[in-house]
């Protein structure tokens, strides 16, 4: 069960490259809140080439306070979420060949999660960063490795719109 979703199960198992998998659940092994029971479940899924999948490696700098980085679809569902309280290097592996953005944002009261703020207590959102800038994004591909530097608060210079960033990329 998950920790911070009772309603939600994780099946962990060990597994290979380009294997094939069935889950079976049989009719009436659940029941939902209502009462409600499951019809029979059957999915088969096979597992990928490790070579399928890229890496991003971000080496962030300028972190002020406790923050949380996410790394987001083009439709800004979460694929990975990590917390850092400093400077830092971050590996996000085993992604799929899609375009990517990564999303920092302080977590000033440390609940894990972004807050809007409080118009009443005068109280303003958590700050939020975005990379790479909008409304551009990070495209990754089978078996790259990509190695940034994302500097939350850059020197710009005055003929430049963007604030500078440094990247390589690495065919394994």
């Amino acid at each position: 069960q998950d920790k911070t979703n009772f309603r939600k199960y994780i099946i962990e198992f060990e597994k290979d490259e380009e294997e094939s998998f069935q889950l079976f659940i049989p009719a009436g092994a659940i029941t939902d809140i209502f009462g409600n029971i499951n019809d029979t479940l059957d999915y088969k899924f096979n597992t990928r080439p490790l070579d399928f999948y890229a890496t991003i490696s971000m080496e962030i700098l300028g972190v002020k306070e406790n923050s949380i980085v996410q790394i987001l679809t083009e439709k800004d569902l979460v694929v990975q979420e990590k917390p850092i309280v400093s400077d830092t290097v971050l590996l996000f592996d085993y992604l799929a060949p899609f375009k990517y953005k990564l999303k920092l944002f302080y977590d000033s009261n440390g609940n894990g999660k972004w807050d809007t703020g409080n118009y009443k207590e005068m109280k303003q959102p958590e700050r939020v960063f975005f990379y790479p800038y909008f409304p551009e994004l990070l495209e990754t591909k089978s078996n790259i490795d990509i190695e940034n530097t994302w500097e939350l608060y850059p020197e710009t210079n005055a003929n430049e719109n963007r604030p500078k960033t440094k990247s390589t990329t690495t065919d394994d």
